[in-house]
């Protein structure tokens, strides 16, 4: 979509700010975003998310977005840098801790906009309370009203394979069993009872974590590809997978949060790559996905998985099409609710 079809968009400058390491797979589609929709950009990330090089997979970015470098001293101490945010036309906050200096600026009050990773936490309820936050996904509200949202689901420039391999290839990205936020003794459990040509690639998580449940049963079928990886590498990995496993069920601690009050990373993966994934139903339909752009499972996870082995080739490029329109359709209400933003 290019931005002249938004007749009467003000043109703006605009101000993004990611401080937080954990979070750099999002900010380059709202990087994306606004430049498509014509607006200049400023990045001010960290020296860790630049050397990461989460823009690896964009094809826009040579002189259409100056990027910065933000250390943590400047951005929650450095008062001349927040005056210098005041000169910017929006200022949009990718992560806000309860930290944020910028939360309580009253000269940026008018300009600041969040992204709320979750709505639950009680800093970021003056964003929510004044309409200036976004989410990563459809269907989270706050005071009964659906939040508007921005899915960062577009990995331009290079475009994923729609074929599935001869041996299915799964991947599980991040997640923690003893924070509560993925459930993958049941994986475990489950790939010792399936049989197959297929491995299981795990990514994002310590290796002490995953040792203790590779027995000599599976491990032909596990590759543990490390802890912290530059973004390229995960992507390249991400791209020569089949299906992205999310490891999120009732049983997990964190599970109301995944529901109804945030958003896994998994879900920006699974559109930004066009994988089906394999998930927990209740939250692939709160997500807005269904049967026929997800593998889904209630109470057999082996099933699940059963048939995204056996899956031919031909139902897998009918899945991941599916995927593909279903992200469109949520690209072009994103630009809608960034083009509010401008207009507001």
């Amino acid at each position: 979509m290019k931005a002249n079809i938004f007749v009467g968009t003000k043109m703006m400058k605009i101000a993004i700010i990611e401080h937080s390491n954990i979070h750099g797979e999002v900010y380059p589609t709202f990087v994306k975003y606004l430049i498509e929709l014509g607006h200049t950009v400023h990045l001010y990330t960290t020296f860790y998310n630049l050397h990461q090089n989460s823009f690896a997979r964009y094809d826009f970015l040579d002189n259409q977005c100056m990027v910065n470098h933000l250390d943590e001293k400047e951005f929650c101490q450095d008062h001349q840098f927040h005056r210098t945010l005041s000169l910017y036309d929006r200022v949009v906050l990718m992560t806000p801790f309860s930290y944020s200096p910028l939360l309580t600026l009253d000269y940026l009050n008018n300009k600041l906009y969040g992204i709320v990773h979750t709505t639950d936490e009680p800093w970021v309820q003056n964003l929510l309370n004044n309409n200036r936050a976004f989410v990563l996904r459809p269907g989270v509200k706050h005071n009964g009203d659906e939040i508007p949202f921005v899915v960062p689901s577009f990995f331009f420039g290079l475009e994923t394979k729609i074929d599935k391999n001869t041996k299915t290839q799964l991947i599980s990205v991040g997640g923690d069993w003893h924070e509560g936020t993925s459930n993958f003794t049941l994986l475990f459990h489950t790939i010792a009872q399936l049989a197959g040509n297929f491995s299981v690639n795990f990514i994002g998580v310590a290796e002490h974590k995953i040792k203790p449940f590779i027995t000599p049963i599976i491990e032909n079928h596990i590759n543990y590809l490390g802890i912290s990886v530059p973004a390229d590498e995960l992507f390249a990995r991400i791209a020569r997978s089949d299906f992205i496993l999310w490891n999120k069920d009732n049983t997990i601690s964190l599970y109301d949060k995944y529901l109804k009050h945030g958003t896994t990373g998994s879900f920006g993966l699974t559109l930004g790559f066009r994988k089906p994934p394999i998930v927990f139903e209740e939250i692939a339909l709160e997500y807005g996905l269904d049967d026929s752009t997800a593998i889904m499972y209630t109470h057999n996870l082996s099933d699940a998985m059963d048939r995204a082995i056996r899956m031919s080739s031909e139902e897998y490029a009918r899945m991941v099409q599916r995927l593909n329109r279903f992200r469109e359709k949520l690209k072009q209400r994103s630009l809608l609710h960034l083009m509010r933003m401008i207009n507001d």
